[in-house]
């Protein structure tokens, strides 16, 4: 039989990575799942369960409507002119690199059965 903290911590974990793969390997299909595993979460768990869940479909939707906006600024742009790198590097380099940063961060906590708040965005999502 599991113990039920370990299993906390393993829905905890399994939300982090998902947050992960979202940014790096599958994104879209990784969310979806994400939403799922917030579904089957949401009531009646842990503090730790929803913090990482809430926190993770947060700013998970928060990084997918900010790659809109990049994509949209390169349309407006005209496509494929030298602004759309410009645009597209600076995203990459700073906001990306930094959402799967502070991801790890979050996962590290995940294992650790420690909650965690992402910077700036985070006070804004909760369960």
């Amino acid at each position: 039989m599991i113990d039920p903290e370990k299993q906390e911590r393993r829905v905890a974990v399994a939300a982090q990575t998902l947050y992960l793969v979202n940014l790096m390997l599958l994104p879209g299909l990784a969310f979806v799942v994400l939403l799922i595993l917030l579904a089957m979460h949401r009531r009646g768990e842990s503090a730790l369960v929803r913090n990482h869940l809430a926190q993770t479909v947060g700013v998970s939707a928060v990084g997918g409507t900010l790659i809109v906006v990049v994509l949209g600024l390169i349309y407006l742009q005209g496509g494929a002119g030298p602004y759309a790198w410009l645009w597209g590097v600076l995203y990459f380099t700073f906001v990306h690199t930094s959402l799967i940063f502070v991801g790890v961060v979050g996962f590290v906590k995940a294992l650790n059965g420690n909650e965690f708040v992402f910077p700036v965005i985070g006070r804004w999502f909760r369960l």
